[in-house]
């Protein structure tokens, strides 16, 4: 594997006194060369040359010098071949390293074969995990009190649950850009734990962000040796995702785990795995939840808008969507429909109020139920006679009977109201009731044959308007030719 200058200057300071004069610190360091005065104006950054610092600087210099490219390590007063033995068994050290990082990658149990190779590197905790804070390794050798508070919780249920992620003191496992390749973030000071700072380092799959590797380290101050072999570390982890991914012929393997996905595909839920999903999200079991199905508009950034999205949603209630049954086994009830639902309101916003951000299935409910039924069915099949008649009766006379109907059903039988809509005297409304109930054969104050009444209207207003006592009125008052 390639080294660089940090790596070197880790690696020698702590058998020797180095001074590091580092502007680069490129990992492109492939082997090793000994430096002689002529080769000044060409220091290829795939080497490391080492000499005596007198040649290079021409000078009375007891030290021995390393460069490589604009990067300068200077350790002081040793002798050259005790230095170039040195350097010689730090590319051993790696060679030896890597190969053992490929092959634990080739094992079969790769994720964890592999993070204990990297443990041996590094002897800290750490794990590797998908996006979705699902843990697919960690180390074991550390009890919850040596790193931070629920470490036991993350070696039982193999995730991260939310109430680390979202610590006021301290958000450790919030998340960042992709053009963050890796980062140190400090772990809450007031914890008092031994692991102090935390690397994160990006592992991708297909081009694309699929999760990460936490390295937990004692020292405040972060050396760019550490960063760059976690970043190197990542990468391997994500040409072996690479590998299996090719090897099976899709991704489906390393996507996103979601316990959703299962339910949606009629699956019944393992108790375990809600209980992982309970404890991850900080949930309680009898909890009201609300799922939200986001679409994302085009040239979106779609990490910024789920965090964003995320924020606004997280603290809304809704329906209990988890269920316990005897035999031990969790089932999130009628969630497929509610995913369908979600999309037909997605559908009909984006078509009726394209400039808004949000939309709720209960705004879409009856007209989406309606436009089903009538596209499925024969609905005159379903529709009341007792309507028709009404409407046949307005067509002929002028009267408004069918109309009147509607209103006084919309509104809860309140004479009122209805008397306002259609601009009626309340005697009128009284009137056309009185002569409604004589034409028909149901009681409309019944419950049951009211709500079947309301969904016949929605049916037929589009084939039935509630104007036809109005056009029929009008053609009555014409003279007769």
């Amino acid at each position: 594997m390639k080294l660089s200058m940090w790596i070197l200057n880790q690696e020698l300071s702590q058998k020797y006194q180095t001074i590091p004069l580092i502007m680069d610190g490129d990992r492109e360091i492939e082997n090793v060369r000994l430096f002689l005065g002529e080769e000044t104006g060409n220091i290829e950054k795939e080497y490391v040359y080492i000499g005596k610092a007198a040649d290079f600087f021409m000078g009375e210099y007891p030290d021995v010098i390393l460069a490589s490219g604009l990067d300068i390590l200077f350790v002081r007063h040793e002798e050259i071949m005790d230095v170039l033995h040195d350097v010689l068994l730090v590319f051993d050290r790696f060679r030896k390293f890597e190969n053992e990082l490929i092959r634990a990658g080739m094992s079969e149990q790769p994720f964890e074969a592999m993070l204990e190779v990297i443990h041996g590197l590094f002897q800290c905790p750490m794990f590797c995990g998908q996006k979705d804070l699902r843990i697919l390794a960690l180390t074991e050798q550390y009890t919850d009190e040596q790193v931070y508070d629920g470490w036991s919780e993350v070696k039982k249920y193999y995730t991260m649950p939310m109430s680390l992620i979202n610590k006021a003191v301290a958000p450790d496992m919030k998340k960042y850009p992709d053009s963050l390749q890796t980062v140190a973030i400090p772990v809450a000071g007031n914890e008092g734990k031994h692991f102090k700072y935390q690397i994160r380092s990006n592992i991708y799959c297909g081009g694309e962000l699929w999760g990460h590797l936490y390295v937990y380290y004692y020292k405040p101050y972060m050396n760019m040796s550490v960063i760059q072999l976690c970043r190197y570390c990542a990468d391997v982890y994500g040409a072996m995702l690479d590998r299996l991914s090719s090897k099976d012929g899709s991704d489906s393997t390393h996507k996103k785990y979601s316990i959703l996905l299962e339910v949606l595909d009629g699956k019944t839920v393992e108790k375990e795995k809600v209980e992982i999903l309970l404890w991850q999200m900080g949930w309680e079991a009898d909890q009201m939840l609300r799922m939200f199905r986001v679409s994302l508009p085009q040239d979106t950034n779609g990490e910024v808008f789920f965090d964003f999205a995320w924020s606004a949603m997280e603290k809304n209630a809704g329906t209990n969507i988890i269920h316990h049954h005897a035999d031990g086994i969790f089932h999130l009830r009628m969630i497929q429909y509610a995913y369908f639902q979600a999309g037909f309101a997605i559908e009909k916003h984006e078509l009726e109020h394209p400039d808004s951000n949000c939309s709720y299935f209960d705004d879409y409910a009856f007209a989406g139920l309606i436009s089903y039924v009538r596209q499925a069915v024969e609905y005159k099949a379903f529709v009341s006679p007792d309507l028709r008649k009404l409407y046949e009766i307005d067509l002929r006379t002028g009267t408004q009977y069918y109309k009147t109907l509607f209103w006084l059903i919309v509104n809860n039988f309140h004479v009122a109201e209805t008397s306002k809509v259609l601009f009626v005297h309340r005697n009128t409304l009284k009137y056309r009731i009185d002569k409604i109930t004589q034409l028909i054969h149901v009681d409309i104050y019944d419950p049951e044959v009211s709500g079947y009444l309301r969904f016949c209207y929605a049916l037929m207003l589009e084939e039935f308007p509630l104007d036809v006592g109005d056009h029929a009125a009008e053609q009555k008052e014409e003279p007769e030719s």
